[in-house]
């Protein structure tokens, strides 16, 4: 699942980023002269909305990033400030949006994400590219097992020969590998 790969890298959507950068644009466009042509802009479309606007698509942004502060508090804050609200918020909308899509792929039940940063595994200089490969399909059940990839295929069978099925949780447990 593509969400394995943002959640594993510690990546988010550009959507996100897009998000971000609009809400920091506003908080320009707030602090700008009161005689400035863009700001007139801004005030134009806060007064008269039209469908398609920057603004409401900049309030929506504000929404889904969870953002409650209105106008004159944004405008009121510092700009380092406001702009590390911005990207931990953006950081987390995208950890909320992508755990929401995790829970409808099975390929990632065992697997939790509370903060948006890269698995130690994948950054690590210990191991080789190779084998954080191999790590990343295991940890997603994308190793070569039939049953990770069913297809509507009957035959799930131990190619051994057991009676168990050729599954990545039961590969340790397989009497004729355990006898080898």
């Amino acid at each position: 699942p593509l969400e394995a790969l943002y959640l594993e890298l510690g990546c988010k959507p550009l959507r996100f980023n897009l998000m971000a950068r609009r809400v920091n644009y506003l908080y320009y466009i707030l602090n700008l002269k009161e005689d400035d042509l863009l700001l007139k802009v801004f005030d134009a479309q806060m007064k008269n909305p039209v469908k398609g606007d920057w603004v409401l698509q900049v309030t929506e942004d504000l929404k889904m990033l969870n953002i409650t502060l209105d106008f004159k508090e944004i405008k009121k804050m510092k700009k380092h400030s406001f702009k590390n609200l911005v990207k931990d918020k953006a950081n987390m909308a995208a950890l909320k949006y992508l755990n929401e899509f995790k829970v409808k792929h099975s390929k990632m039940d065992n697997l939790t994400y509370n903060l948006p940063n890269i698995q130690p595994y994948l950054s690590s200089t210990k191991i080789y590219p190779q084998l954080a490969k191999e790590l990343f399909k295991w940890r997603t059940r994308m190793a070569k097992f039939k049953v990770n990839f069913r297809n509507g295929s009957e035959d799930i069978q131990c190619p051994f020969g057991c009676l168990h099925d050729d599954s990545q949780d039961l590969i340790l447990k397989c009497p004729v590998l355990m006898s080898h």
